[in-house]
Order: C-alpha cells, then sequence, then structure tokens
C-alpha cells in the first residue's frame, strides 16, 4: 500500500482512529459557530402577546383595588402572568407609558407641571411648597395590571372602578388603558429587558421554562466548541465520498461518545446510502432506485447497535440457550450486495466505504451502554422528520447540524416546519440540539430544500 495521507484522532488506550483528509483545517475553523437552536415554546413564548387593563391609582389604594379586583372580576387570574409585574412605578413603564411632561418619571400630567420660574425672580416659600406637593404626589401613584380585556369589558370595569373611594369619594381621576403584554415568561435577562422597553415591566426568574436552562447550555457548549469543526468536516468528508461513489446524496454524519473525563471518540461514521437499493442476486424482485431507510443518522445509529452488541460480553449458550454466541459476532461487508443471507440489507448498516470501516472497527464504545445516550450525533444537514425521531427515541445528549432544511427538517423550531422536536413535553427524551456555521470555503453540499436528509 502507498503512504496514507490524513490525520489520526487518538483514544484513552493508545489506539488511534485514522481518517484520510484532503483538506486540513484553517486557523478560522478552530473557534466554530455555534447558534444553540430555540425550542417550539421559546419560539412561541417570542410571538405570543395578551391584551390587558392597566389603570394608574394612588399608592394607599393598591392592595384596596387589587384584592377588589381579584373577588369582583371573576377569572381575573385565569392567565398565568406572574412573569409581569403587578405594579409599576411611573419611570419603570415603558417610553410609550410615560406621561408627557418635563420629567419622565412623572405619572399623570397633571403633576408635571413646569418647575421653572420666571428669569430672575425668585420663587417664594408658598411655591417651592406646592412643588414639594405636587412632587410628592406624583411619586405616591402606581400602574396596576388589572387583568386580560377579554375576561371584563372597559364599560364594566370602569363602573367597578367608579364606586371605590378613591375614585368616587377622593376624585382621583379614572384612566383605564388597553396594552399589549407578552403571554409568557422571557427565557433570558436580554429578553426580559427588551419587554420591559416595549410592553410593560418584565421579571426574569433565572430558569427557562420553556427549554433547557442556560447554565446546561453554556456548559455544553463550551464542551464541544473546540471540536465541533473536526466533526462537522469529517461529517462532510463522509458525504463526498457516499456522494462520489453514487451511494446517496451529499450528506454525512459523525457519532461521538464522551468519556468520564469529557475526552471524546468518534464511534461512526456514515453517509447517506438511499440510492444503493434494496436487492440482491438472491432476490432480484426486490431491487428498487433507492432505499429510505438509509438516510446518514439511520445509518449511524445502525453501525452504533452493531458495535454495542460487539463490545457487549457475550453470554454462554447455557445462559442464554435461544442465542448461539456466534450471532453476536458483526460479520463485515463492503457493500449491500455482498451482504451475507443472514444479515439484513434494509437499513445499510455496515461500514461502504474505508473512511466509514475505520471508525467501525474500532471497539471504543463504553461496554454496558444503552442505546446513543450520552452520544453527539454532527451532521451535514438538519435531520428530516423520521431521522429526528430516531434521534430523540435513540437518546442521544446533543444534535449539531450544518445546514438548515426548511422544508423537510425537523429541528428547528422558529422557522420552517417548526417541530422543533429536540425539546418537547411530549416526549419522552430531550436533547440539546445546535445549527453551526462554517466559514467560508466549508460549506455542506447544497442539496435542494425539500430533500429529506
Amino acid at each position: 500500500m502507498g503512504e496514507r495521507r490524513g490525520r489520526s484522532v487518538s483514544s484513552d488506550t493508545g489506539s488511534s482512529i485514522y481518517f484520510s483528509c484532503d483538506e486540513e483545517l484553517s486557523d478560522e475553523m478552530s473557534a466554530p459557530r455555534l447558534n444553540v437552536l430555540k425550542t417550539k415554546a421559546e419560539s412561541r413564548a417570542l410571538a405570543e402577546t395578551i391584551k390587558v387593563w392597566i389603570v394608574e391609582l394612588p399608592v394607599k389604594a393598591a392592595n384596596d383595588i387589587l384584592i377588589i379586583c381579584k373577588d369582583q372580576i371573576p377569572d381575573s387570574d385565569s392567565v398565568d402572568l406572574q412573569h409581569l409585574r403587578r405594579f409599576a412605578k411611573a419611570n419603570l413603564l415603558p417610553p410609550y407609558l410615560q406621561p408627557s411632561g418635563s420629567r419622565a418619571s412623572s405619572t399623570d400630567s397633571r403633576y408635571s407641571t413646569a418647575s421653572s420660574s420666571s428669569t430672575g425672580t425668585k420663587s417664594s416659600s408658598r411655591s417651592r411648597s406646592r412643588m414639594r406637593k405636587r412632587r410628592n404626589s406624583a411619586a405616591s401613584t402606581l400602574h396596576l395590571l388589572i387583568c386580560p380585556t377579554d375576561v371584563i369589558s372597559q364599560a364594566d370595569l370602569s363602573s367597578l372602578m367608579m364606586k371605590q373611594p378613591p375614585f368616587a369619594q377622593d376624585g382621583f381621576p379614572l384612566r383605564l388603558r388597553e396594552i399589549t403584554v407578552p403571554l409568557l415568561a422571557p427565557t433570558s435577562v436580554e429578553q426580559a429587558q427588551q419587554w420591559t422597553a416595549q410592553y410593560w415591566p418584565t421579571l426574569y426568574r433565572k430558569t427557562n421554562p420553556f427549554g433547557p436552562h442556560p447554565s446546561l447550555v453554556a456548559r455544553s457548549e463550551e464542551e464541544i466548541r473546540d471540536e465541533a469543526s473536526k466533526y462537522m468536516m469529517l461529517a462532510r468528508q463522509a458525504a463526498a465520498e457516499s456522494s462520489s461513489r453514487q451511494f446517496g446524496i451529499g450528506a454525512g454524519c459523525v457519532i461521538v461518545e464522551r468519556k468520564a473525563d469529557r475526552h471524546a471518540e468518534i464511534v461512526a461514521v456514515a453517509g447517506d446510502a438511499r440510492l444503493s437499493g434494496l436487492g440482491d442476486s438472491i432476490n432480484p424482485l426486490s431491487q428498487c432506485s433507492g432505499n429510505i431507510a438509509c438516510h446518514a443518522a439511520m445509518r449511524g445509529i445502525g453501525m452504533v447497535a452493531r458495535k454495542r452488541v460487539r463490545v457487549a460480553s457475550p453470554k454462554t449458550p447455557k445462559d442464554n440457550a435461544d442465542i448461539d454466541a456466534d450471532e453476536l459476532l458483526v460479520k463485515p461487508v463492503h457493500h449491500v450486495k455482498d451482504t451475507p443471507e443472514s444479515v439484513s440489507a434494509s437499513l445499510l448498516d455496515y461500514p461502504l466505504t474505508d473512511l466509514e470501516q475505520e471508525a467501525f472497527d474500532q471497539d471504543n464504545l463504553i461496554a454496558n451502554g444503552y442505546l446513543c445516550v450520552d452520544l453527539e450525533i454532527y451532521m451535514t444537514h438538519e435531520p428530516c422528520l423520521m431521522c429526528s425521531m430516531a434521534i430523540v427515541h435513540s437518546r442521544f445528549s446533543r444534535c449539531i447540524f450544518g445546514t438548515r432544511m426548511p422544508s423537510s427538517g425537523g429541528m428547528a423550531g422558529d422557522s420552517g416546519l417548526g417541530y422543533g422536536l429536540f425539546w418537547r413535553s411530549e416526549l419522552n427524551w430531550k436533547l440539546l440540539c445546535w445549527e453551526y456555521t462554517a466559514s467560508k470555503g466549508q460549506e455542506m453540499a447544497v442539496l435542494k430544500e425539500d430533500t429529506q436528509v
């Protein structure tokens, strides 16, 4: 054999996996751009708003008015708005709610009388006293968020308010306002600040009710950032090899296991093989031009399953009389046509290229592992619905893909089909997902927008 050019990935045990690669990673690729995907619920939280009633009232009457609203307005708390401040001072209101006047922190315009006196004329003590009273009055009012507007009409709410002492006896002017507020809680400090400036004072409770906790995302991203480029370029190479040999389209994946010391090892490499067909010489009637089950992710998951069987400790026939020890061994094949009769050809979960074979030959999976728990999958393109569900059901911990597929992808929750399958409350497994942005010249193969990857 001639001299092999490429690079080697070492393992903890001293063994190495050699991957030939004509392209060396540039310095730019040492710091890849990873954009964490928003969940379906997070995307909904950005867009969902609701109309509510607010009113200005004296501070001393604030609690009494709130109690009356809760008692007299049925379903006033039917919508959970705990992420919004119930009471807000005027200086905390967004600009569009700020009253007109010379001081932005003033509440009602009746309190914002000009404070400057005539030039050259000294203010009298009586004038200064009146100004202090006006400022104290301005500071002694609050704005109350009452309830959603669909709970009570403006006429009924006005009638209820006018029966209360501040408005009925003290002559405090009643001014109800209808405003728009976010329906769901913010998922970050920045989002809460943005909504405070845009809608109404909003609280961030240091959590994400609609997706992974920010601290978990930050730790995980820090862990994968330095190596993401290497795995994405390897997936790109697997896609190119499979496509050049006309096994499938230009899509590929790399599956990685992160050990206890957080060191990562490549356990499977797979290119798309949907064009390889199903038939063989024994059963030619089953031949067809394509095989939907041979997407890169499906093949990669199948290879992991076969390696799990291989690295597991074989049981003796006495312990399991129904299984022959030989059945636990994996028989290598080079192409579907050479697949042994005892092996199903439908998934093509055997290596078809040298690149796939090199990863498959390494017994580097942790023994007694379960499915794809704690494994990461790096894909050239956003997986389709079938592959997305396979990734979820296989219980991967992380998914990183290169190119979004707006008309077929199943992971993105903020665009395209919008399923966001990586983090859905209806499913019994959740994982973290990122979109990888390659530097110029390292982009993934261009596929038709509706291609199922």
